[in-house]
């Protein structure tokens, strides 16, 4: 706007104008897509001519800062999902001087583990090679291997595509007086309640 100021002697003007600019926060919704293991970094730019804070936001993100006084670019991060189960949540970025919202939507895919049981049996002078499948989102590991089984790999690195590694178990003959049995576990790293039999 602007005012003009008058002389009342001489009627000669001067006018004054005055500018302020709007107040700045970019309110657009976004959304992070993560998966299970995801060890990126993604930037969320917080655009605000004044303070803002951060809102309900879910356990399993990090954010770099969490509040700030003006415009700032933070990182966001999810934690590793552990858990079976996808998750979906928001949280908002609200400016605090006049309570505009930025709606923020994470999701995150839920971990891989086949648990499927298999069971093989062998003949006392049986020497025979099996075939099992194992699939997990991160790394895994055999335990209560027997030294009468062999297995082509005690351990690996996983996959978050659901990729299956195939894994040989090969079975030696039973030259002693006593049956043999035994329960060979396949682990997830990550998380042990993950367990194949």
């Amino acid at each position: 706007g602007h005012v003009t100021i008058r002389s009342v002697v001489t009627n000669e003007g001067k006018n004054l104008t005055f500018t302020q600019e709007r107040y700045e926060f970019d309110a657009t919704e976004e959304s992070f897509a993560f998966t299970e293991l995801d060890e990126n970094l993604d930037i969320i730019s917080v655009i605000s001519s004044g303070p803002w804070i951060v809102e309900d936001l879910p356990s399993w993100i990090e954010l770099s800062s969490y509040s700030g006084n003006s415009s700032k670019d933070i990182t966001i991060k999810a934690k590793n999902n552990t858990t079976r189960e996808n998750r979906n949540e928001t949280f908002k970025i609200v400016s605090t001087l006049n309570n505009l919202k930025r709606k923020v939507s994470v999701c995150q895919e839920a971990y891989l583990f086949d648990d499927t049981s298999h069971q093989y049996s062998y003949t006392t002078l049986e020497e025979r090679t099996d075939e099992f499948d194992v699939i997990s989102s991160g790394a895994w590991k055999a335990m209560d291997v027997p030294e009468w089984i062999r297995l082509s790999d005690n351990s690996g690195a996983g996959n978050e595509d659901g990729i299956k590694q195939t894994i040989s178990l090969t079975s030696m003959k039973n030259l002693t007086e006593e049956d043999r049995s035994k329960v060979i576990k396949i682990v997830s790293n990550d998380n042990p309640s993950f367990v194949k039999e």
